[in-house]
């Protein structure tokens, strides 16, 4: 009795097992077959999608779709949608049609952009010829301004006093101006502007800065220009904050030339002196000026104080250019 129970126990064990497997398996075959009838059907719904042109999934927010809330949080996402792309001024999209997100074209370089390809050697050629053959256009200004900016980006600055010395020392043709000058008068001729810079070698951190201009004046109406000589300016600097050079005015000194006529109206000519020279250049007491390019050829400096903040002069090596005045600018 004890053998036979014994037996039958075993076989319903085996048979309560055989069927938890059995049971197990169709399980498992069920949640395959559900899994490949859903991948089949968004196969589907996304080759549907592609034919037609639409996108198979949208975002849904039914929580707020009828709500206030909603409303004002569509709202204010249309709004940075629509900001985002007027301030993209490289890139262009639009929808592809094939439910593939969006197409991103590349739009042409501005003319900004492709200086900031051309080396400083080759926008400084384009600055200097631009300058030396201007005629006062309103473009040609603006043109300026972009190639005075792409070359201060470009410029690394001397990182020790003797390099700095000795690139702005030397004598330096006045080339241009940003400040705005009252316009001088018809009897009187400057032709000639040259800065020199003399740093002392014995105290690096000093020099000299001296800006003299050949003048001619015509004191007559018969346009005689029989008064001529030079006017100096004189002025010590000393060097601070890295490379700021810190201006003294130290004197004006008005010397008529050998064979010259004595002017009847001294205080009249530096008058028309005043008018006529930049008036950064004229009296640059309390000013101070950060060299903001400088090369073999060309130096550009910055003034900042109270007094012509911002105001740029720009220079180019005495001797180093030629002007031609048949050439014109393309």
């Amino acid at each position: 009795m004890w053998t036979t129970n014994g037996r039958a126990s075993n076989q319903r064990r085996r048979m309560r097992s055989t069927m938890n497997k059995v049971q197990c398996v169709l399980s498992v075959e069920r949640k395959v077959s559900f899994m490949r009838s859903s991948v089949l059907f968004l196969a589907a719904v996304l080759l549907l999608s592609y034919n037609h042109g639409v996108f198979a999934f949208q975002p849904v927010l039914p929580f707020l779709k009828k709500s206030q809330s909603y409303s004002l949080l569509m709202s204010e996402t249309t709004a940075e949608a629509s900001s985002s792309s007027s301030s993209s001024s490289m890139m262009s999209s639009k929808n592809s049609g094939k439910g593939f997100g969006e197409v991103v074209k590349i739009l042409p370089k501005t003319g900004n952009e492709l200086l900031e390809t051309k080396s400083p050697s080759e926008i400084k050629d384009k600055l200097v010829d631009l300058l030396l053959h201007m005629t006062g256009k309103e473009e040609e200004f603006r043109l300026v301004e972009t190639y005075v900016n792409v070359l201060e980006e470009k410029f690394i600055s001397p990182q020790t006093l003797g390099f700095f010395n000795m690139a702005i020392s030397g004598d330096w043709q006045f080339l241009f101006t940003t400040s705005v000058n009252n316009r001088p008068s018809s009897k009187l001729r400057l032709s000639e502007l040259v800065q020199k810079v003399e740093s002392d070698e014995a105290s690096p951190f000093e020099g000299k800065l001296i800006t003299k201009a050949n003048w001619a004046l015509a004191e007559d109406d018969t346009q005689t220009f029989d008064c001529y000589g030079s006017f100096t300016i004189e002025c010590l600097y000393k060097v601070n904050q890295g490379t700021r050079m810190i201006i003294d005015l130290d004197q004006h000194l008005l010397e008529p030339a050998k064979g010259s006529k004595i002017p009847k109206d001294v205080q009249g000519l530096v008058g028309m002196l005043h008018r006529a020279i930049p008036k950064e250049m004229f009296d640059p007491e309390g000013l101070a000026i950060d060299t903001t390019y400088a090369d073999p050829d060309v130096r550009i400096v910055r003034f900042t104080g109270k007094r012509h903040e911002g105001v740029r002069n720009i220079f180019f090596k005495s001797g180093s250019v030629a002007f031609d005045p048949s050439k014109k600018e393309n």
